[in-house]
């Protein structure tokens, strides 16, 4: 149970989502301070071990970073950074639409992790705000690899959060296997949020563009709607890459990026913080420590993954 591992790693653990994969809490050091974010994944609800070979693999900057792996009475419990800023859902739930420099810097930022991941082989299929994360100093962060999939699998599964995921993954079963381009598809739904906080998109994908540039009232540049509509291209074979877009980011933004994410993280510490830290002192992102096996550890009495 979580107080038996709380005893015997000697960490206090808080409640701060829950979903179809396991429970998430914040993990305290109580000899340090210390914190990190802590999946309890039931062995027997594993349907891959996919996300843990992602987590594994997969070292980014713009990627929630693994820690550890333990096991613990049929559960594995997996220890990774943890971003004190929530997600970019709760941000716009607070404080409403972001600014379009900030949502260039979020976007730039979601585009290096998903290149990254895209390079390595993986898609991460349920691209959505919940699943974009902010540090206390702005950093963005792409979490929750429960779908990941290799791309080699050429996989028909239907996944993912409904109004978010591409065309063709919703086809998939009748259409075939899909890319990672499904990904970029889940991005631009994003934006639209991060820029209209348009939470029921009700309407067919091959429209949404449209409805949103016919009915927008905020005075969009070109650069953005010209990315935005190319993230939505309902044709997958012609929807730019992760790759693709970032160059057109790098040739179209003139923002200066340093000066967003200043801004952005005021925006953040001014309004939106989702966790208080209880050691102000603390650096939660510099407790990554990438795990070199697959093989989880069985929990001991007095381990402690957070003690770094």
């Amino acid at each position: 149970s979580v107080l038996e591992v709380e005893k015997k790693a000697k960490i206090k653990l808080q409640l701060i989502g829950e979903g179809g994969y396991g429970q998430v809490y914040k993990a305290i050091n109580q000899h340090n301070g210390q914190i990190a974010a802590v999946k309890v994944i039931k062995m027997d609800q594993m349907y891959d071990d996919n996300e843990l070979e992602f987590m594994q693999n997969v070292n980014h900057h713009n990627v929630t970073n693994l820690i550890e792996i333990y096991y613990w009475d049929k559960q594995l419990y997996v220890f990774m950074e943890i971003c004190g800023g929530g997600s970019l859902f709760g941000l716009c739930y607070k404080t409403g639409p972001l600014t379009e420099q900030e949502i260039a810097y979020v976007t730039t930022e979601c585009l290096q992790g998903l290149h990254n991941m895209h390079l390595r082989g993986y898609m991460h299929r349920d691209i959505k705000l919940k699943n974009i994360l902010l540090t206390d100093a702005g950093e963005v962060k792409i979490c929750d690899f429960g779908l990941v999939e290799k791309m080699e699998n050429k996989t028909h599964e239907v996944v993912g959060t409904v109004m978010i995921r591409a065309p063709e993954v919703s086809m998939a079963e009748e259409r075939g296997s899909y890319d990672e381009r499904c990904d970029i598809w889940s991005l631009g739904i994003s934006l639209l949020y991060l820029a209209e906080s348009m939470s029921h998109l009700t309407f067919e994908s091959d429209t949404i563009y449209q409805i949103w540039i016919t009915n927008t009232k905020n005075n969009w540049s070109e650069d953005f709607k010209s990315f935005v509509r190319a993230a939505l291209i309902v044709d997958p074979a012609r929807r730019p890459t992760a790759e693709e877009e970032q160059k057109r980011l790098r040739t179209s933004c003139r923002a200066d990026m340093r000066n967003i994410t200043f801004t952005l993280n005021e925006h953040l510490v001014g309004k939106t913080l989702a966790y208080e830290q209880e050691d102000p002192g603390s650096n939660p992102t510099a407790i990554v420590s990438l795990s070199k096996t697959l093989n989880p550890k069985l929990l001991q009495g007095g381990d402690c993954p957070c003690n770094y």
